[in-house]
């Protein structure tokens, strides 16, 4: 299939993978790519600094305060880094996928066959595997383990400390195509339209993000 249908079209795409799985193909590749690409940046000293800072900055997001003595204990488990991506890559690189496949089989009731399940589970993850191939030279130059594409990219203007920019920093671009993805599959295989789905799901997302921007908002005011 080509990659352009596999890409832009994934209505088509989703028929067809579903017609004719393949779903160790699918699961080994979008899986590999999203560990590999992981514990690859994170096995370099530059990856090693990022986690160590992406650890600060949560925790001064929520209000806790880093002394010197909690710095050299995050820069003495940055040396655990690759281990560390590979247990975020494999959450997402296989347990992900395993809880989209129960999805899809529950959805589509008779109409998705389990072999179809875990295809569409594997290929559904193409987003979040091109954002971790993206993520690993970017994150490398920028020195920085945060996602190259989230809304809070796009508004460099706002304060980073403002309500307003934790919450676009907290939407995931590739994220929010997985789950439209995700929407698509879902109603192909159960006779549903996607709009509404994906509707859903970006929803729940959002809610997520504004839930955690007003976590931080209301932790660091304490």
């Amino acid at each position: 299939m080509a990659i352009r249908t596999l890409l832009f079209s994934p209505t088509g795409a989703v028929r067809r993978l579903a017609a004719h799985p393949s779903p160790l193909a699918w699961l080994a590749g979008t899986g590999l790519v999203i560990v590999a690409a992981r514990v690859a940046l994170l096995a370099t000293a530059i990856g090693q600094q990022a986690f160590v800072d992406q650890w600060v900055q949560r925790a001064e997001a929520f209000g806790i305060a880093i002394d010197d003595a909690a710095f050299a204990r995050l820069d003495a488990w940055s040396g655990s880094a690759p281990l560390y991506g590979a247990a975020v890559g494999l959450a997402l690189g296989l347990l992900l996928p395993v809880v989209t496949a129960l999805l899809f089989k529950w959805v589509g009731r008779q109409q998705a066959t389990w072999a179809a399940a875990f295809t569409l589970a594997g290929y559904v993850n193409l987003p979040l595997a091109l954002r971790e191939l993206i993520a690993l030279p970017a994150g490398y130059a920028r020195e920085t383990l945060t996602s190259p594409l989230t809304l809070g990219t796009l508004f460099p203007m706002l304060d980073e400390a403002s309500p307003a920019a934790r919450f676009l920093w907290s939407v995931d671009v590739f994220v929010l195509w997985w789950l439209v993805i995700v929407a698509i599959a879902a109603a192909a295989l159960s006779d549903r339209r996607a709009a509404p789905i994906a509707a859903t799901l970006a929803g729940v997302y959002a809610l997520a993000g504004l839930l955690m921007a007003g976590a931080m908002v209301v932790a660091g005011g304490a």
